[in-house]
């Protein structure tokens, strides 16, 4: 018997007690290739400044790959609108006797 399931499916959602790390902290470091020392000696300095963290692998025959940092430094701007007020036409309020 037991008792019944009141929420039914609500109930399995909400909590997750597993959450995932945020990408460039030491649970999940970024993955990045670049060609050179000199390169990497660079993006070491980039990821100390915003206190990240990476595997960086250099690599001189493959295309340089730091789209996870990109994507990690980038930061959305929220979109701001002028206020536009209403242009009130002096047409509108003929049949009133406001004027």
């Amino acid at each position: 018997m037991g008792k019944p399931d009141i929420m039914g499916k609500n109930n399995s959602n909400g909590f997750a007690p597993k959450r995932i790390a945020k990408l460039g902290t030491e649970l999940r470091p970024l993955t990045l290739i670049v060609n050179s020392v000199e390169r990497q000696s660079e993006i070491e300095a980039i990821l100390e400044e915003h206190s990240m963290f990476a595997s960086i692998e250099v690599k001189a025959e493959v295309p340089e790959d730091i789209r996870e940092l990109d994507f990690a430094l980038s930061k959305s701007t929220p979109q701001i609108f002028d206020k536009v007020l209403a242009d009130i036409d002096q047409t509108n309020f003929k049949n009133f006797d406001l004027i």
